[in-house]
This record gives structure tokens, C-alpha cells and sequence, in this order.
């Protein structure tokens, strides 16, 4: 009999329905657009949050869990199981690790829940692993186990996003506004690495169209690929667009020539609607991802 829960929150890129239909307990993140806040996930996903990016006047942030929505995800969790796991965004993205950590400290739930403080998950790693993991929860007593097994994915987690328009890198005060001036004068595309659970500051890469950009995120990603077929890991390339099936099309073909794959090599996913705030409606990247039974 299965003895540990598994909790994530939105920015796992599944909204509360597919959770529960996985069996899976659900913390949202909040979304605030012109300060009416929503819950990601639940009464916000990309369609609606497209339809508000729209409009010329918006202002659009996110914000930690309530820690009600924690409370409520732990109470249900415990239900159903004698104790819970929560795996949720990179503890260097956000302090929601954390805040879910004070929580299970508390009485009630010491004891009975546990916060994974070090995870360096983001989607769309999180969106493939954390499905994989509650099947095989199964097999698990050990908490420390589980984190043991998802802290071995940690190294294959390197990918590349670029907002292709930066807009939205302007008006969630990422860049200056000569600075987006003068990307728009040149068509800058820039393209960011995450690792090791963060945008690396350091490494922001910038071309001039989207087809340089598709390339240059397969040359980046490369070493990845070639270091997975020596040690003979099995693995997939993650493509990942947010509004634009135009744009995953030409990803995807892009990705297949460089690599000489099939379509069967290739897992295609929608950015988080978590990450479509800060990134806009025509982000794209590309990944690769490593299944746990490779790992185990």
C-alpha cells in the first residue's frame, strides 16, 4: 500500500483538474493582473492570460502561494496518505519552498509533511518528472529516497528560453527602456540558460531572428545530448513554445535536422502559465529530459 502523497504547485505547468485526475495534490501560485488576483492554474490558465496580454495597458506579476492554499493542499494530502511530499518551483526562483517549509515545521504537520527546500525544479522538467514520480511513489517508504532520486535529475536541467518579442522583459522591469528601445531597433532576440534552478545572468546569449535562435539553443544543448548517449541514459528533446503553433512547427523541424531525430525523439509543451508572465505570449525553448526510471 502506497504510503507517501505528492504535492506540486502551478509551476508545474498542470492545473488543478489534471492534478487530481493524477492523484496529485495542488498548490497555486497567485496571479496578479492589474491587481485582480487569480489562482494559477484554477481560474487562470495561458488561454485566459492571452487574452489579457492584449491590452496595451496591463500589469501583470506573480506572487508566493496563500498560505492557505498550502494548508488546504497539506490537509487534503494527509487524508489520503500518512504523510506528504511538496515539490515545487526552484527555492532560487522563489521562496515558495520555503513558505511551504514553515508550514510543515509547524505541529500539525511535522512530522507527516516534507518540503523538498533544495529543488531546483522548474516546468517543463517538473511537468515530465513529477507524473513519473507519483507512479512511482509506489515502490517508496523513504522520503529521503524520493529526494535522493529527484536530485539526480538535477544535472540534466539545463535549458535555453527566449521571449522572442521583449516586450513583457520591459514591462515586468527586467530591461530599461532604452534598453528595449534599442533591442527592438536591432530585432534582438535574446536567448537565457537556467541552470542549476536559476536564469543564469552570465550567459544571456543575443541573435537577430528566430531561426538563430532555435540553432543556437540545439548547438547549446548539444553537449547534453552527446554526454546522454555515452553513458547510454535514455532521454527525449523538450520543445517548448507558448501561443504560436507556427513557432513549434519551426522549432521542432529545426530540432530534428540539427539532431537528425524523429518525432518520437521529441516532446512538445506549452510554457507554464506561471512562466508566460514574465516570458509573453510567443516564448519558445528547448530541453532535454531524462526519465527517473533511466536514473534509478
Amino acid at each position: 500500500m502506497r504510503k507517501i502523497g505528492l504535492i506540486i504547485d502551478s509551476t508545474s505547468a498542470l492545473s488543478e483538474e489534471e492534478a487530481k485526475k493524477l492523484g496529485i495534490f495542488y498548490i497555486p501560485v497567485v496571479i496578479s493582473v492589474n491587481n485582480n488576483n487569480y489562482l494559477s492554474g484554477i481560474d487562470i490558465d495561458n488561454k485566459k492570460l492571452y487574452e489579457k496580454m492584449t491590452s496595451t495597458k496591463i500589469r501583470i506579476t506573480t506572487a508566493s502561494p496563500l498560505g492557505r492554499s498550502i494548508e488546504e493542499a497539506f490537509d487534503a494530502a494527509l487524508e489520503e496518505y500518512p504523510k506528504a511530499i511538496f515539490i515545487g518551483i526552484s527555492h532560487k526562483f522563489s521562496g515558495t519552498a520555503n513558505a511551504a517549509n514553515i508550514i510543515a515545521q509547524t505541529d500539525k504537520y511535522k512530522g507527516k509533511i516534507f518540503v523538498m527546500t533544495d529543488t531546483l525544479f522548474s516546468s517543463p522538467w517538473s511537468k515530465f518528472y513529477l507524473p513519473e514520480l507519483n507512479k512511482l511513489l509506489e515502490e517508496y517508504n523513504d522520503v529521503e529516497e524520493v529526494f535522493e532520486l529527484l536530485r539526480k535529475t538535477f544535472e540534466w536541467q539545463e535549458g535555453f528560453l527566449s521571449p522572442e518579442n521583449i516586450t513583457w522583459f520591459y514591462k515586468g522591469g527586467r530591461i530599461t527602456k532604452a534598453q528595449y528601445v534599442l533591442a527592438n531597433m536591432l530585432k534582438i532576440i535574446p536567448i537565457l540558460t537556467i541552470k542549476d534552478g536559476r536564469i543564469d545572468p552570465k550567459t544571456t546569449i543575443k541573435v537577430r531572428s528566430f531561426n538563430k535562435a532555435v540553432h543556437k539553443m540545439c548547438e547549446l544543448i548539444e553537449p547534453k545530448v552527446l554526454a546522454l548517449k555515452k553513458l547510454k541514459i535514455p532521454f527525449k528533446i523538450v520543445t517548448i513554445e507558448s501561443s504560436k503553433p507556427e513557432l513549434l512547427k519551426k522549432t521542432n523541424q529545426i530540432v530534428k535536422k540539427y539532431f537528425n531525430i524523429k518525432d518520437k525523439n521529441i516532446i512538445s509543451t506549452e510554457l507554464s502559465t506561471d512562466q508566460t508572465v514574465h516570458m509573453g505570449p510567443t516564448g519558445f525553448g528547448l530541453t532535454v529530459w531524462v526519465p527517473l526510471k533511466g536514473l534509478k
